[in-house]
């Protein structure tokens, strides 16, 4: 079935309309935090972690922004893919359920051996299923 212009304007405004919404994004930044926490505790426990090396590694978060969602609705046909309602709190499941990189969660390794030291007890955590 083809969307028409006006159609897509509508599923546009109302995926927007969602995901601007004060009480999701809130939500989702309280959620980044809280894996934010988990994985820098996380980090701290490695046993080849050397807590007297500053920097070793560097943790960053973030929430999608606003502007970049708006563009991959586009970039990823999800504007015309989705199942976009007329209620503005199944949207926004809608798009906790299915966008998969809302949140984002980033790892640097300044020294190389701490590149393998983190790959490896990544593997090891996901094999104990710790996350």
């Amino acid at each position: 079935m083809a969307i028409d212009k006006e159609n897509l304007e509508l599923r546009h405004d109302k995926l927007m309309e969602a995901f601007q919404d004060e009480e999701l994004r809130k939500e989702l930044e309280i959620v980044c935090n809280e894996i934010y926490d988990i994985i820098n505790a996380w980090l701290k426990t490695i046993e080849n972690y050397d807590a007297g090396m500053e920097n070793v590694f560097h943790l960053q978060s973030r929430v999608k922004g606003i502007p970049n969602f708006e563009e991959k609705l586009y970039r990823k046909n999800y504007i015309r893919d989705w199942d976009v309602s007329e209620n503005k709190e199944e949207n926004k499941e809608l798009i906790k359920k299915v966008l998969t990189d809302l949140i984002g969660i980033r790892v640097n390794c300044y020294f190389m051996k701490n590149e393998k030291i983190l790959y490896d007890e990544f593997k090891k955590a996901a094999a104990e299923e710790k996350f």
